[in-house]
């Protein structure tokens, strides 16, 4: 039993492994560049695609990005290579001296490797060196967090802007970091596919950083340009992520009242959230079904919502007026104690 769920946590880590490779391999012609500039600092005068030749690895090792460069240190040309790991292993050296084997073989070149490290702090197991019976190998391993996320997020390369999450937040909120990044792709203006891919990239790479609850929320709670709303929420991806819905306890229970929608299983933090977002949306003149989509929840409690904010005027009345209690003007308007205290704190 025991060796059962062993295997399926190697499985389940695998996959999330591979999630984290497949988002590095898509953005990695985009990022080589800055890789090159600010991370490496490696001043490449040419790159060149190696010919299609068969190596005969297992699929595991198949390398990350691997091309002939000509460099000042090798005017005459060498294999150029970059990896990126997100586990800590002892094997990982062995993994390295087998690429550079490989390829040395293969090419007849010097072969120049670099690890990039993409988990937070030093890895304890990766030590950058092999050694035994004479052999001496040592490649660099350069890690993600040592770098300050202000050297990438004013790129105008999405695939940069998303290093942020995986940079040093110089003592920077979590919070504070995501925003940073989501308005950096909204100004980027993005086609709605891009988009998506991009806000789905940053999810997958959060959760290196155990920051993926944190990242959700940022996204629910934006507000963003009408035309990039319209254009995710057309998207295919968005609407099947829509019909899976991600408030059902929500949608049965504004059938019966705000509060009773809480009831289901809507804490307190997420439905002042929602309040809050559907009232500056409904301020930027969004509709109700366009606004239901960017949170997830459906028409009617969106609906709801804004027919209770409409009493917005008569609450900073009893407010200011009449001093009275948060609970005292929900019952007497027959509305959210939640949404008084949205009002207020807003008028505040």
């Amino acid at each position: 039993m025991a060796k059962r769920a062993a295997r399926k946590t190697a499985s389940q880590q695998k996959i999330e492994a591979n999630k984290y490779d497949k988002v590095v391999k898509e953005n990695l012609n985009r990022l080589i560049p800055v890789l090159l500039k600010k991370v490496l600092k490696v001043e490449i005068l040419h790159l060149e695609n190696l010919p299609q030749v068969r190596m005969q690895t297992t699929k595991e090792a198949e390398p990350d990005f691997l091309k002939k460069a000509y460099t000042a240190k090798y005017p005459d040309g060498c294999i150029f290579q970059i990896e990126f790991e997100t586990k800590d292993e002892s094997r990982t050296d062995r993994k390295m001296h087998f690429y550079v084997g490989m390829a040395h073989f293969k090419f007849n070149l010097p072969v120049d490797l670099t690890l990039i490290y993409l988990r937070t702090g030093r890895p304890k197991h990766i030590t950058g060196q092999v050694n035994f019976h004479g052999l001496s190998y040592s490649y660099p391993v350069i890690c993600l967090d040592d770098y300050s996320y202000l050297e990438f997020i004013d790129s105008n390369v999405p695939e940069e802007v998303l290093l942020c999450i995986l940079a040093n937040p110089n003592d920077e909120a979590p919070a504070t970091i995501i925003r940073l990044i989501l308005k950096r792709l909204v100004e980027l203006k993005q086609d709605s596919n891009e988009i998506w891919k991009f806000i789905n990239q940053l999810k997958i790479l959060s959760m290196l950083r155990n920051l993926r609850s944190e990242t959700e929320h940022q996204i629910r709670n934006m507000i963003i340009d009408k035309d990039i709303v319209r254009q995710i929420w057309e998207s295919e991806d968005f609407q099947l992520g829509i019909e899976k819905g991600l408030e059902l306890g929500m949608e049965k229970g504004m059938e019966k009242g705000l509060e009773k929608g809480m009831e289901k299983g809507l804490d307190l933090g997420k439905l002042k959230a929602h309040i809050i977002a559907i009232q500056h949306m409904t301020v930027l003149n969004y509709d109700a079904k366009l606004i239901a989509g960017i949170l997830g929840i459906t028409k009617r409690a969106v609906l709801e919502i804004q027919n209770q904010l409409e009493k917005s005027a008569e609450i900073l009345e009893m407010l200011n007026q009449h001093k009275l209690e948060v609970k005292s003007i929900a019952k007497k308007l027959e509305i959210s104690q939640t949404l008084v205290e949205v009002v207020r704190d807003d008028f505040k």
